[in-house]
This record gives C-alpha cells, sequence and structure tokens, in this order.
C-alpha cells in the first residue's frame, strides 16, 4: 500500500489523524511512509489531470478529421461543433456522400475515437463512452465496404467499458478518488500541487542522516519526478537500482517504474535533441534558398 503508486486520500487523513508517531518512536520511519502517502496521493490527482488532457486533445483531433473529410467530400468547410456521428452525417448534401465521408481518414479516426473512449471511461463519462462506441457501430453500418475496422474497435471498446462498470466500478465507488483540492497536513489545509515539495523537503533531511535506505532514495527520486526534476530524479532512480542490485532484491515494481521512468525521458530527450537538428538544417536550406 505504501510503495506502489495508489494510495487514496481518505487512507492519508486517517493516518493523519492516528498519530502513529507517538506509537512508534523511530519518526523518521513515520514521517518517510507518510511523505510516500503524499506522493501517492498527488500521483493520483496528476494522472486525473493527465486523462482530461488527454480527452481534450483527442475530441480536438477528431473534430480536426471530421472538417478535413468534409472539405474533401462535400467542397465546404463545415464547423464541425459536436462529434456526434448522427449529427455529422445529417450535414452531408447527399446519401451517396456517406461512405466516402465514413471511410475517409478512417485509420486515425478509429484509433482517436477508441482513445477518446478509454479517456472518458477513466474520467466517469459512461454517457460519453457508450455515445463513441454507438458511433463505430453506426459507422460500420454506413461505410458500406467490408471494413472491420470501425467493429473491431466497437467490441475492443464494449468489452473495456463492460468490464470497467461490472468489475471495477464498485470498487472506485467504495475506495476510489473524490475531487479534492486540498488535505488538512499538520493543523494546515495544504493543496495536492504542495504535496511533492513538502515530502521532497522530508526526504532531503531523511537522506542526509541515512543515504543508502531505498525507502528514503525511492521518495527522493519520485518527489523530483513530480515536480519535473528529470535530471534529480533519474540520478535517483539509477541510484536505487544500483542499491537493489547490492542486496540482491529482485522488486518486480520498484525495478519496472525506474526502467519506464529512464526509457522514457532518453526517449524525449532523443525525440526533442532529434526535432532541434531536423528545424536547424531545415532553417539553413530555407537561408540558402533565400539569400542565393
Amino acid at each position: 500500500m505504501w510503495f506502489v503508486h495508489r494510495y487514496n486520500h481518505r487512507y492519508l487523513q486517517q493516518f493523519n489523524n492516528a498519530n502513529l508517531a507517538t506509537a512508534y518512536p523511530n519518526e523518521t520511519d513515520i514521517r518517510v511512509l507518510w511523505c510516500l502517502s503524499l506522493l501517492n496521493v498527488a500521483f493520483e490527482q496528476q494522472f486525473q489531470d493527465s486523462l482530461l488532457k488527454s480527452e481534450l486533445s483527442d475530441e480536438k483531433s477528431l473534430q480536426v478529421s471530421l472538417t478535413l473529410c468534409f472539405l474533401k467530400v462535400t467542397g465546404r468547410i463545415v464547423n464541425v461543433s459536436s462529434t456526434q456521428f448522427e449529427r455529422v452525417l445529417a450535414q452531408l448534401d447527399t446519401a451517396d456522400q456517406v461512405s466516402p465521408f465514413v471511410l475517409c481518414d478512417n485509420n486515425n479516426r478509429v484509433d482517436t475515437i477508441e482513445w477518446l473512449s478509454f479517456a472518458r471511461l477513466q474520467t466517469g463519462d459512461w454517457p460519453g463512452t457508450l455515445s463513441l462506441i454507438n458511433d463505430l457501430y453506426i459507422a460500420y453500418n454506413r461505410s458500406m465496404e467490408a471494413s472491420n475496422d470501425y467493429l473491431t474497435s466497437a467490441y475492443r471498446s464494449l468489452a473495456r467499458t463492460t468490464s470497467n462498470l461490472l468489475c471495477w466500478l464498485p470498487y472506485n465507488i467504495q475506495f476510489g478518488p473524490v475531487a479534492v483540492s486540498s488535505l488538512m497536513i499538520d493543523s494546515i489545509q495544504v493543496p495536492l500541487n504542495e504535496f511533492p515539495q513538502r515530502a521532497l523537503h522530508v526526504y532531503e533531511m531523511a537522506i542526509l542522516s541515512t543515504s543508502n535506505r531505498a525507502i528514503n532514495i525511492l521518495g527522493m527520486a519520485r518527489a523530483n519526478a513530480q515536480l519535473s526534476n528529470t535530471g534529480e530524479a533519474t540520478a535517483f532512480y539509477r541510484m536505487l537500482i544500483a542499491q537493489i542490485d547490492l542486496s540482491n532484491s529482485k522488486d518486480s515494481i520498484f525495478f519496472h517504474e525506474e526502467m519506464d521512468f529512464i526509457d522514457k525521458n532518453e526517449k524525449i530527450r532523443y525525440s526533442t535533441s532529434n526535432n532541434l537538428v531536423q528545424f536547424t538544417f531545415i532553417f539553413i536550406i530555407s537561408l540558402r534558398v533565400i539569400f542565393y
């Protein structure tokens, strides 16, 4: 419960109210465990925020796809205010345009709709999720071609939704996150976005006295990662890997967390560097074309 990135704010509040520091003489251990709970609650909030951003991005991509296909099929620029498929199809000029419109950009659109349905499912927008699945079935029935892209995506999305509603929804209702913006900590109302900084301060003090403890190194890595201190986070994750190797303890949860973070940021750094090289090359070629 303490070490994985799943922790509910209710448990954190109970932990605060229990005053465990008086029950256990080693307050440092209590404080570092408490800080892991701070980071887990903040991580949960950041995950929800990223889902909302992903949902907005997918909705925008779907609108752009539909708008461009309208231009290609009808020669008209149409402002697509609603992505509900039946309403979109109603704006076409003739029935002959339906099948070409449905098949236009269908590969990208299928992926976008499926990702959007997943984002809506995770944010609790059940009607929106089911509406998108219905759109996939409508698109398949109106395509007039033996293309299974829409139907396959509809089956996957429906199976994912059914599993979430029947298996995970009861659990989420009982134990899942409730929308909160702050919690009472040490008699002070603290915003969730300040949790990582508070945790980092505690771990900085703890690591001075016990620098080789895995829990302190893990806390420093997670706190820096949530504060976007990528270099520091990577260094502490590498230190944790070395510590695990020395102790001959193969913890799959820690190992995958460390490697995922390092690999992800290596790819981002490579992509950024590659984009900069490409931009510089294009800029130089443009200057040569202009001045020579």
